[in-house]
C-alpha cells in the first residue's frame, strides 16, 4: 500500500523512483548484482552445454575412426591372407577406405589379383558412385 500511494504521489509530482538518489543507487546495486550472477550462470550453463557437446561430438569421430581402422586391419588382413602383398605405406589405402563402403573394400579384396587390381576395383566402385 506505502508503494502504491508513492508511486502516486510521485506521478501527480511528475517525479519517478529513479529521481531518488537512494532509490538510484540501490535500482544500480540490484541491476549489477543480476548481471553478475546472470554471467555466472550463463557461463556454468555455457561451460556445461559445450563440454556435453564436445564430448558427443568426440564420441562420434572416436567411432567413425575406429570403425575406419577396423575396416583397414580386416581387408589388410585379408589381403595378406591371400598373399597379396601391400606396402607398408598404406597413406593412399586408408584413403579409400573413407570414401568406400565396407562391403565394397571386402568384395575387392576378396576378388582381386594383387594391390594394383584391389586400387583399381574400388576406384571403379568409386567412380560408379559418384
Amino acid at each position: 500500500a506505502l508503494e502504491r500511494v508513492a508511486l502516486s504521489m510521485g506521478a501527480r509530482e511528475g517525479t519517478k523512483p529513479e529521481d531518488d538518489p537512494l532509490m538510484r543507487s540501490q535500482s544500480a546495486k540490484v541491476r549489477t548484482e543480476g548481471r553478475v550472477q546472470g554471467h555466472q550462470e550463463g557461463r556454468a550453463q555455457g561451460h556445461q552445454e559445450g563440454h556435453r557437446e564436445g564430448h558427443a561430438q568426440g564420441h562420434r569421430e572416436g567411432l567413425v575412426q575406429g570403425r575406419g581402422e577396423m575396416l583397414a586391419a580386416n581387408v589388410l588382413a585379408v589381403l595378406k591372407a591371400r598373399g597379396i602383398a601391400v606396402a607398408s605405406d598404406l597413406t593412399e589405402l586408408r584413403e579409400l577406405f573413407c570414401v568406400s563402403s565396407g562391403d565394397a573394400l571386402m568384395a575387392a579384396a576378396l576378388v582381386c589379383t594383387d594391390a594394383a587390381d584391389f586400387r583399381r576395383r574400388v576406384g571403379k566402385q568409386r567412380a560408379g558412385r559418384a
